[in-house]
């Protein structure tokens, strides 16, 4: 799968997908300070699912029906890069594949992750 990781997350996130051979940008660097609209459309044209803690994609996604290729967006009490990875592996183990064109909320209560597919 290929992954774009919005600057709101580390690049731990990054060296944690690519670690499982899959395909990672980040934001930050080429892309950096790019309007949320461009970074979907970006994303959509090159078949990216985005990684995100901003609620915003929801807004252009579900209110100004903005194509995508799946959005991951992650709604941690603990919001560091490590907490960020484990909540990954846990959407990764339960979705696989089956997160591509998705909008995926990622919450987490008690030490506990758990998901929201609002697609």
């Amino acid at each position: 799968m290929k992954f774009l990781v919005d600057e709101n997350l580390g690049t731990g996130v990054v060296r944690f997908l690519k670690s499982l051979n899959h395909s990672a940008e980040h934001i930050i660097g080429k892309f950096s300070g790019l309007p949320d609209t461009d970074v979907l459309n970006f994303a959509f044209k090159k078949s990216f699912i985005v990684l995100t803690t901003d609620k915003d994609f929801g807004e252009m996604v579900f209110k100004n029906k903005q194509s995508h290729c799946g959005i991951l967006l992650f709604r941690l009490k603990d919001q560091t890069t490590e907490n960020t990875v484990l909540a990954l592996e846990y959407v990764l183990s339960k979705y696989g594949l089956g997160c591509e064109e998705k909008f995926i909320v990622i919450t987490e209560k008690d030490g506990h992750f758990k998901t929201r597919d609002r697609s």
